[in-house]
């Protein structure tokens, strides 16, 4: 951590207001548990920026944030969940309760960056005694946070986050305090550095609702078996990453090769080692294995656990490098949000007027296609959610699923898409045994695609589907007895399924 980090401006008073002793603000931190969250938090946040602007003794300072770091991991699972819904663009509340939460971590880092810079001026021999441990720690942390709240919200990180991150964990390393942890605790500088960098590297943008968890839960248990060292020597590119500490950005895949060339003095993660931890997970759970011998919450089930795992599997092994050359484009299109849209499209007149939102297609390539809003209504969107990608004047439209998303305020939408058909049918699908067979469930009938080994498939609701299912297909509602032979790919909105025919 250098000395040239921003700090708040500090007032030249000596005198300390009684509210901002160590026990005072102890004391105002525990009634604020009894208020509701968001109160809670703005209130902790307009309470902070008027201590952060106070010149404090050392011990004081580290008192206070100490007590204010404790409150805030108190505060934050509250926050977390109302924001695991994973649905974009964020209500005006939720984006609001965001945006608190973010400043109150900021301010927080502050005050251990103050921390740090009042007590390298005054003590003798600071770095070696490990003095510099807790505010080290404490703002490597708070920063790693941020950057789960943005995951979560699916925006982007803060600017200088990651620059001063690794900033954090070279002077830790310089110092010999790489490997230290606080006393009772289990964080030390290279762990959390090392969680940050592997949840970056697995692409949190495309994380489903509520994998955020999941992952870290895995990363605390399996995150050790990756080793971070210097880039000096050549080495296999299966599961390494760059990571240039003077840039603002996590680092880059070595497999990457339009990345620029890895320098003596950059850092490398080797991620293989927990890849194939996570193989071996695989394989357990293709062996009929339970999901809580993965450590996984019991709500999790198999088949969720499988896709994570086989997800993070590629992320942090064997990176696969870009297959196509992306088209920028400027293409205008429609969007239709979920299966009830597209199959009321599907169904509607030719002459029905256009839907007022309009998207430009910002990227193409054989696999999908990167799209930004333009103008109109947002429908709430989310990853996995199944969308039609429409031309004007056209009734047909591109099956996608999103992959990604990114939003950093209530105006901007960009989304990731894999095509996964190039139009589709809509069809009904019922259960004939089902007490509520006359209420059948809409779907999409996606047609055989030879050329890319593709069988004929259907994306349906998250319902249970047996032997007995009826599909009925076009005007004259022609009725063929189906059942599901393969679970292509769940999602938290739809489940891809191949199908077979009934005698």
């Amino acid at each position: 951590m250098s000395g040239d980090i921003a700090v708040p401006d500090i007032s030249i008073a000596e005198a300390v207001d009684s509210t901002m002793q160590p026990e005072a603000v102890a004391q105002w931190l525990k009634q604020l548990t009894r208020r509701d969250p968001v109160e809670a938090g703005q209130a902790m946040l307009d309470r902070l920026r008027a201590i952060n602007g106070q010149r404090l003794r050392i011990t004081i300072r580290q008192e206070v944030s100490e007590h204010f770091f404790a409150a805030v991991h108190w505060l934050l699972p509250v926050i977390e969940e109302r924001l695991n819904a994973g649905v974009l663009p964020l209500q005006a509340e939720d984006r609001a309760m965001a945006r608190v939460t973010s400043d109150l971590l900021g301010q927080l880092t502050a005050s251990y960056q103050t921390l740090f810079s009042e007590q390298s001026r005054r003590l003798f021999g600071f770095a070696s005694s490990g003095r510099a441990l807790l505010p080290v720690v404490r703002s490597m942390q708070l920063f790693t946070t941020r950057l789960a709240l943005c995951y979560r919200t699916y925006s982007s990180p803060p600017k200088g986050a990651w620059t001063d991150l690794h900033e954090l964990y070279q002077f830790a390393a310089r110092r010999g305090l790489a490997h230290r942890t606080l006393p009772g605790e289990m964080a030390s500088p290279i762990s959390v550095y090392r969680r940050a960098l592997l949840t970056a590297f697995a692409n949190p943008l495309q994380f489903l609702p509520g994998d955020l968890d999941l992952v870290e839960l895995l990363i605390t248990e399996l995150g050790g078996l990756a080793h971070l060292g210097f880039a000096m020597d050549r080495r296999p590119h299966v599961g390494l990453f760059v990571v240039k500490p003077q840039r603002d950005l996590p680092g880059y895949a070595v497999s990457k090769r339009h990345h620029p060339v890895p320098h003596h003095h950059d850092l490398l993660l080797n991620s293989a080692p927990l890849a194939e931890a996570l193989a071996a997970k695989i394989t357990h759970l293709a062996d009929g294995g339970a999901v809580g011998h993965l450590g996984f919450p019991p709500h999790v089930d198999a088949e969720r656990a499988r896709a994570l795992l086989a997800r993070l599997l590629t992320h942090w092994g064997a990176v696969s490098q870009r297959r196509f050359n992306r088209l920028r484009t400027h293409a205008r299109v429609g969007v239709c949000v979920g299966i009830e849209a597209i199959w009321t499209f599907l169904n509607s007149p030719d002459d029905q007027p256009e839907a007022p939102t309009e998207w430009t297609v910002t990227n193409e390539s054989p696999r999908g296609f990167a799209l930004m809003h333009v103008s109109g209504p947002i429908t709430p969107i989310r990853v996995g959610e199944v969308v039609g990608l429409r031309a004007r004047e056209q009734r047909m439209c591109h099956i996608c699923v999103v992959r990604w998303v990114l939003s950093d305020n209530p105006q901007h939408l960009e989304l990731g898409l894999e095509e996964i058909a190039p139009n589709a049918r809509p069809v009904q699908l019922r259960r004939t045994r089902d007490a509520a067979a006359m209420l059948p469930h809409h779907a999409l009938l996606l047609p055989e695609e030879p050329t890319h080994n593709r069988a004929a498939s259907l994306v349906a609701p998250l319902a249970s589907l047996d032997s007995t299912c009826e599909l009925s297909v076009g005007e004259l509602q022609a009725k063929l007895k189906v059942k599901p032979t393969l679970l292509v790919e769940q999602t938290s909105s739809v489940q891809l399924l191949q199908f077979s025919s009934v005698a």
